[in-house]
């Protein structure tokens, strides 16, 4: 692979160019997983996300498809976390697209893998938005949810900005607190309705397999959204070669079991036969009406209160995610060099933060103008357009990494047999994402055409990439190709 080093000066107090320095060595593994599995926001996952795919996916074998789709990751990161020491980059799939299928393809991924980020950070920001509005009224206060979402835009890139081992401390003590609230609340259910309550037909294919499987796997797919920002810290990463494939088999495990098994529980409390139709009552506050039920109404706010925190975790990942896929394309010279500035001294991507926080807050508000409604119109229709074009740059990724072990010769089952497969099962939950994108995006949503624009971006990408082989041969030859 050929690397490239150029040395720019930036604005005062910035430091630009191809060697733009991402703060190194500044994070361990504890740090990786606490910010990858905050951007899957395990409350706000539970409370949003398991009683839709109870209700519109596979029904009490919700369970089971979230496992499926943990063993599927756990089979993409086979080949993932091999090519991590070959090709470290904080555009990760990016570079991996390059390397491994061709520098038109990476920059194409690249394009949609930017977009996908900052639509999720959006669709987070507007559910904070909308639960915040929520928390406020309980306690008396009555404002418009615009104002909530323009607070944790704000608050995210704040913390951004101040370094990612102040951000990842932060989602740290959250995540803690998170996994703590919901234990209380399965243990509670558990001690009440006993073992006898957990059918183990909740993991019977007959059951997994039957519904709408298609949309099931999407909102499975989506508990795990962020799990491949492990290899996106690779640059600031302590021994990323040991940190980042042991944070990302840690992260899939946990978050896998935890949603699995949370799913599992929420289905027992509300009983095996009963399960979709009180998911159906009101889905929003399903998971609030069981912990009341058998915890009290004391942790029902607890968790509601935690919901807020952990959507704020999670607009603050998908925020740093996409703000370092700016830096990486700044840095490569196929985006303004400005988003290659970083502070030299907090390391972190000072412009490309301000860029993501502030297409946020154009697109929030320009919602809430247009009298969208916070959750359905904006949380539901962002989060899943922005999963779609991380599924489908998944499968491209996968693809590619087959691919690079292969033309090195070096074609074992781990790194060529594994990633083809993996690609393979991407590709029919990329296409099961679309097609369902009406119950993904929400029933509500008048923007069902959004998919299209992944499209355009990728195409774009290329078109780029092509232009400038003939036009600009030093920006084709540097693409997918720096790293710290």
């Amino acid at each position: 692979m050929t690397e490239r080093t150029v040395s720019l000066d930036g604005p005062e107090g910035l430091s630009s160019g191809a060697d733009a320095q991402l703060k190194g060595e500044s994070i361990a593994t504890r740090h990786i997983v606490a910010s990858v599995i905050a951007a899957a926001a395990p409350i706000a996952g539970i409370v949003g996300l398991v009683p839709l795919a109870i209700l519109l996916g596979n029904g009490v074998g919700t369970p089971g498809a979230i496992l499926l789709i943990a063993m599927l990751l756990v089979l993409f990161s086979v080949g993932f976390v091999r090519i991590v020491p070959h090709v470290r980059n904080a555009g990760a799939f990016y570079a991996y697209v390059s390397q491994g299928i061709g520098k038109a393809t990476g920059l194409g991924t690249a394009y949609v893998l930017t977009l996908s980020y900052i639509a999720l950070s959006i669709g987070v920001v507007g559910g904070f938005g909308f639960f915040g509005q929520e928390l406020l009224h309980r306690v008396g206060i009555d404002i418009p949810w615009i104002w909530c979402a323009v607070f944790g835009i704000l608050a995210a890139t704040a913390l951004s900005i101040s370094g990612i081992q102040v951000a990842a401390r932060v989602l740290l003590a959250i995540l803690v607190l998170e996994t703590l609230a919901l234990l209380v609340m399965d243990v509670g259910i558990l001690a009440q309705v006993g073992l006898g309550a957990f059918s183990f037909d909740a993991f019977n294919p007959n059951v997994v397999f039957s519904g709408a499987i298609g949309v099931a796997a999407i909102y499975g797919f989506s508990c795990f959204l962020g799990f491949e920002g492990t290899a996106i810290y690779a640059e600031e990463a302590k021994d990323a070669n040991q940190a980042v494939p042991k944070a990302t088999y840690i992260v899939i495990v946990l978050v896998g079991l935890f949603y699995g098994l949370s799913a599992w529980v929420l289905i027992a409390g509300a009983g095996f036969d009963q399960a979709v139709g009180r998911s159906g009552e009101d889905p929003g506050l399903f998971v609030y009406g069981l912990a009341e039920q058998y915890v009290g109404s004391g942790l029902s706010n607890v968790i509601g209160t935690l919901n807020i925190v952990s959507l704020f975790a999670g607009a603050l990942a998908f925020q740093n995610a996409g703000a370092r896929y700016l830096f990486a394309l700044g840095r490569d010279g196929v985006l303004p060099n400005q988003f290659a500035h970083t502070s030299p001294r907090l390391g972190s991507p000072i412009p490309a933060l301000l860029v993501v926080g502030g297409l946020a807050l154009v697109v929030t508000v320009a919602f809430y103008a247009a009298g969208q409604d916070p959750f359905v119109g904006l949380s539901t229709t962002m989060t899943g357009f922005g999963t779609i074009g991380l599924i489908a740059s998944l499968t491209v990724t996968s693809f590619a990494i087959g691919i690079f072990f292969f033309r090195r010769g070096e074609r074992t089952v781990a790194k060529v047999g594994a990633p083809i497969l993996a690609g393979v099962l991407l590709a029919a939950c990329a296409v099961a994402g679309i097609v369902n994108y009406d119950a993904l995006a929400g029933s509500e949503s008048s923007m069902t055409w959004l998919p299209v624009m992944h499209v355009v971006m990728f195409a774009g990408g290329i078109a780029f990439a092509i232009w400038s082989r003939t036009k600009k041969r030093s920006t084709y030859e540097n693409l997918g190709t720096t790293r710290v």
